[in-house]
């Protein structure tokens, strides 16, 4: 995960292959629970997948940068600027 939505993937920790983002924001972090993984990072915009290697953008309505996101009790969590706090 990183600058303009690069997404890297892996089976192994070895051998890497590019899932694709379309999106150009930077991603900071990746959670994954109940068979989906959510990627967060600057802007307004979540990436969601099922697989890891397809992703959609999906606008959460907020202009700060999200640093962290987790997964935890059947909710998202994702943490950024000036305190905000998003909870799927």
């Amino acid at each position: 995960m990183g600058g303009e939505g690069r997404i890297l993937l892996s089976q192994d920790g070895r051998n890497w292959e590019e899932g694709s983002a379309n999106a150009s924001l930077n991603l900071t972090a990746v959670a994954h629970g109940e068979g989906r993984f959510v990627a967060v990072g600057s802007g307004n915009v979540a990436l969601t997948s099922t697989d890891g290697r397809s992703w959609t953008s999906e606008d959460l309505g907020s202009f700060y940068t999200l640093r962290d996101v987790a997964f935890g009790g059947n909710l998202f969590v994702a943490v950024g600027d000036s305190g905000r706090i998003l909870v799927r």
